[in-house]
C-alpha cells in the first residue's frame, strides 16, 4: 500500500497545476484534485499501480476535461492565469477572450486529442512522456496531437469569424 501522504505531497501540486491550467480557476481545480486522488485510491485497491505520476497526470487531465465539458458557461481567466506581455487593456481583454475560446474548443475535442494537447502545451511533456502517461504509443500521441491542433485551428478560426466577433 502506498504512502498517501507522500503521494499527495509529491504529486498534488502537479495535479492541481494541470487542473488550474485546463479549468482556469482554483475552486474547480481543487475539486478535481480531490476527485483524482479519490479515484487513484479506488484504482490502487483493485490493481497495482506501476506509474503513479503517469496515472495521476492522466486522471487530472481527464477529470479536468470532464468538468470543463459539463460547464454551461466558461469561467473567465484571471490575471494570474495569463502570461501578460500585452501592455494595453484592450490587448489583455483580447488575450482573455482567446483563452476562454480555446478552453471552450478544447472541451469539444475527443478525449484522447484533448488529453494529448493539454499534456503537451500545459505540462510541456514530450511525446514519449505523454505516451507513457496515457498508456499508448508515441505514434498515437503524434496523430492525436496533429488532429487536435488541426481541429482547434478550425474551431478557433470559425469562432473568430462569427458575425458577432469584431474583425480588427
Amino acid at each position: 500500500m502506498p504512502d498517501w501522504d507522500a503521494l499527495v505531497r509529491e504529486h498534488g501540486p502537479a495535479v492541481l497545476r494541470i487542473a488550474v491550467r485546463i479549468l482556469g480557476g482554483l475552486p474547480d481545480a481543487e475539486d478535481v484534485t480531490q476527485d483524482v486522488f479519490c479515484e487513484a485510491w479506488q484504482i490502487q485497491a483493485s490493481q497495482q499501480v506501476a506509474n503513479w505520476p503517469g496515472l495521476l497526470r492522466r486522471l487530472a487531465v481527464l477529470r479536468s476535461l470532464d468538468k470543463l465539458r459539463r460547464r454551461r458557461s466558461h469561467a473567465p481567466l484571471t490575471e494570474d492565469h495569463l502570461v501578460d506581455t500585452a501592455e494595453a487593456p484592450h490587448d489583455r481583454m483580447l488575450a482573455r477572450e482567446l483563452a476562454d475560446r480555446l478552453r471552450g474548443c478544447l472541451c469539444q475535442l475527443p478525449e484522447q486529442q484533448a488529453a494529448v494537447f493539454s499534456l503537451f502545451y500545459f505540462e510541456h511533456l514530450n511525446r514519449e512522456e505523454i505516451a507513457t502517461t496515457l498508456g499508448t504509443t508515441v505514434g498515437a500521441v503524434s496523430t492525436a496531437h496533429s488532429k487536435a491542433r488541426r481541429n482547434l485551428k478550425t474551431a478557433l478560426t470559425e469562432t473568430l469569424q462569427e458575425p458577432n466577433c469584431d474583425q480588427r
